[in-house]
């Protein structure tokens, strides 16, 4: 299952990629939000994966060995870490409200040599691209999704 859901996610990465290059950027909007759905979907998924309830000095929590070349919301716990050719997909899970954190996002971004553009979700640092979607959760949590294409 785990290798269908990464093949999928594969193939609407590869697809947005192929038309934000050819200048196609309106066709590509239509599988962004499909990415976005589908790996909200795709939590129950990586619900087997074991994830520490404990709440550490802003680290992130859960699955091991991550460690993202960008800025992760302090306390956030990660659910799920996608990984296909040229990109990254990461799914973290806050108590903090989705205000905050696009506006902590903004600030720290910045900070790290991400320059946003004329899409406020998307940051751009030399040939690497972050795509942030802040989502309210039914259970009064947030999910940060960030598509991380280097």
């Amino acid at each position: 299952m785990i290798l269908y859901t990464i093949t999928i996610n594969f193939l609407i990465k590869q697809c947005y990629i192929k038309n934000v290059t050819r200048g196609n950027s309106f066709k590509a909007l239509p599988v962004f939000i499909a990415l976005i759905i589908f790996s909200v979907l795709s939590i129950t998924v990586f619900q087997s994966y074991s994830i520490d309830k404990n709440e550490t000095n802003g680290q992130v929590m859960g699955l091991e060995n991550i460690s993202p070349p960008f800025p992760v919301f302090p306390n956030s716990k990660i659910l799920s870490q996608t990984e296909s050719d040229k990109s990254n997909n990461f799914t973290f899970q806050s108590t903090a409200n989705s205000t905050s954190i696009n506006q902590w996002y903004k600030t720290e971004l910045v900070k790290e040599g991400w320059m946003p553009t004329t899409n406020q979700f998307i940051y751009t640092k030399g040939n690497e691209r972050l795509e942030i979607s802040v989502l309210d959760n039914s259970d009064k949590s947030t999910l940060i999704i960030i598509n991380y294409i280097y």
